[in-house]
């Protein structure tokens, strides 16, 4: 599967990128929002992992971008903080397919990709 990872911290994109690329898949990471999102805007992945809490340009503005443009991709999202209701309604809103909390299990995180396919 081609993936691509969102997320502002190197240490986990590095991590997740090795733990997914041993399980057979192709990783694309971009480590900024706005990055991240023009990746998005000309190609599409089996799966995003998309981080909410990024500094300049969060998961949030990704998905309001992607909702306006009228892109679609499988987006699992991951977080540290825990989400208000109107997150995750808003989450639902952009068709989310599963939010995972941070730190996540590689088991678990590789299970929710494989069932969006």
């Amino acid at each position: 599967m081609n993936i691509l990872l969102v997320d502002d911290n190197v240490k986990i994109t590095e991590m997740l990128s090795s733990y997914l690329t041993l399980k057979s898949n192709s990783c694309i990471v971009s480590n900024d929002g706005r990055t991240g999102l023009s990746l998005m805007e000309n190609k599409q992945f089996d799966a995003v992992v998309l981080d909410i809490a990024m500094p300049n340009f969060c998961g949030f503005d990704v998905l309001e971008k992607l909702n306006e443009k009228k892109i679609e991709q499988n987006i699992i999202v991951l977080t540290a903080a825990p989400l208000t209701n109107k997150e995750t309604e808003l989450l639902k809103a952009y068709r989310v397919k599963q939010v995972l909390q941070k730190p996540v299990n590689l088991n678990t995180l590789m299970h929710s990709i494989c069932t969006m396919m």
